[in-house]
Order: C-alpha cells, then sequence, then structure tokens
C-alpha cells in the first residue's frame, strides 16, 4: 500500500464530505459540520492545515434514518454498532473503501478514511441538569474509548506516556464487569429521557467537550452556510457562538503548539 500526503487526505474527505452531503439533500436528512470541521470552515474555508478528518453532526430523528436508508456501494460505506456488530463506535463512520486509514490511537485498523457521524440528542433545559447528564455520559465515554480499547493501552506505554498508560489499564480493569454492548445500551437508555423533537437543548452526548456539548436546537433548526473546500455546507445558525462556547473566543487565532493528525491513511 501508498502511504497517502495530508493534501491527499484533505482531497479525499472534501470528496467523502460532498458525497454525503448530496445523499442527505437527495433524502431530507438535517446535517450540520461539527467540532474542528466548523472551525475549519469559518477560518480556513476548508481544512484545519493539521487536521486530516471530517465530523459531521446528525440529529437523533435523522441519524436513524440515515442508518437505516443507506445502502453501501462498492466505493462509499456507512458503518455503525447498528450496521456492524464488530464495530465498537458508539457514532457511525462513513468511509472511502478504496483507502485505509490506521490511527495513531485506536482499534479501527481495517477501515478506510472517514467522516465522523455524530448523532444529536435532546438535552435538559436547567443548566444543573444539563451539568448532571453530561457528567453521567463523560464517565461511559471514558470507559468506550479506554476500558475496551487495548491498543490505546500499548501506544500510551510506548510513547513513554506511563500516567495515561496506567490510568487506561485501571479503566481496562473496571470495563471487566461490563460489555461496549452494554455500556452503550445504557447511555441510549438515558437519553430517552430527553427525546429529541421535545426539547430546546441539544448535545453531542459521546463528545469529549462535556458540558459544553449543549447549545440551542435553534441552531441546528436554522443553519447557516459556510465554504470547506470548494463548496458550501451546513454548520450551527450560530457557530460564531458554537465556536466560542468549545475553542473560547480566541478561535480565530491560530495556535502556536497546534494538534497532529489522527493517523496515516494509505491507497489499496
Amino acid at each position: 500500500m501508498k502511504e497517502m500526503t495530508l493534501e491527499e487526505l484533505h482531497n479525499v474527505g472534501y470528496a467523502l464530505l460532498e458525497v454525503f452531503a448530496d445523499y442527505c439533500r437527495e433524502n431530507g436528512i438535517k446535517y450540520s459540520l461539527a467540532y474542528g470541521t466548523v472551525l475549519g470552515a469559518a477560518r480556513h474555508k476548508g481544512f484545519i492545515p493539521w487536521d486530516d478528518d471530517v465530523d459531521i453532526f446528525v440529529p437523533r430523528p435523522d441519524y436513524e434514518k440515515l442508518i437505516k436508508l443507506y445502502e453501501d456501494s462498492e466505493r462509499y460505506r456507512l458503518v455503525s454498532p447498528e450496521r456492524d456488530s464488530g464495530y465498537k463506535h458508539p457514532f457511525a463512520k462513513f468511509i472511502d473503501c478504496s483507502t485505509v486509514f490506521i490511527e495513531s490511537h485506536g482499534e479501527d485498523k481495517g477501515l478506510g478514511v472517514w467522516l465522523d457521524i455524530f448523532p444529536l440528542d435532546g438535552a435538559p433545559n436547567e443548566d444543573k441538569q444539563q451539568t448532571k447528564m453530561m457528567r453521567y455520559y463523560r464517565l461511559r465515554r471514558i470507559l468506550i474509548t479506554q476500558g475496551f480499547n487495548v491498543k490505546n493501552r500499548k501506544e500510551y506505554f510506548k510513547e513513554g506516556n506511563v500516567p495515561k498508560g496506567v490510568a487506561s489499564c485501571c479503566i481496562g480493569a473496571l470495563s471487566k464487569f461490563t460489555s461496549f454492548e452494554k455500556v452503550k445500551k445504557s447511555m441510549e437508555k438515558r437519553g430517552l429521557e430527553y427525546p429529541y423533537r421535545n426539547c430546546e437543548y441539544v448535545a453531542c452526548l459521546w463528545g469529549p467537550y462535556g458540558k459544553k456539548e449543549v447549545f440551542p436546537k435553534q441552531w441546528i433548526e436554522d443553519m447557516a452556510l459556510l465554504k470547506f473546500g470548494e463548496h458550501e455546507y451546513c454548520v450551527p445558525g450560530n457557530y460564531e457562538d458554537y465556536l466560542t462556547g468549545l475553542y473560547g473566543s480566541t478561535w480565530m487565532e491560530i495556535p502556536k503548539d497546534h494538534g497532529h493528525p489522527h493517523g496515516v491513511g494509505y491507497w489499496k
């Protein structure tokens, strides 16, 4: 296999997003760019220079429609726990089957370059209840990402990050008393307490930012458009407030210490 350059990864990401967005429009599925992809659109009109993946939000009703409706092709495939029993993430990925992507941390060894597709669920109106709910999900998210991920533990020790390695081993020990499927089902059951259609606030319950994940549903109901590469895509209507909530008021400034690619891509 031939290793892909970062530019090639970006080009595959742009193509994946175009195909996915076209499918959503044709089938009445609502979506929005999310996280660093919104930041890239607002600040760079495309990928953040050092980033290598695309993040998407899909409201829960549309997410369930997508999971049931999408038919895989030779080139593109939708993977999720509902569609693939061996897949160990609580969200979906839309992948390019002509590629292979090896994560630095993670166990997705055989998947192609992907878009991450996160469902948006309902959230309570009260601030204290929002904090309580996201704390509940954060603890279980750590269990899923660390407890059931053997590769993460090995990589931490290889990199000399002993504290993270030890913490991951401790979480791994706790995971022996449950399973990915049980944790996922308990989280989904808890999420049903706040049906999407009845809520004024929404959140990505599986996201890494805790209470910052919660924002008004109106931002998804009335979306804006931003250019990402050659085309415009949906973003939260108040995307500047969304980005400030996640990254602070200086989100337009390019940080000196930036992130790193999530892994290495290859052409098959």
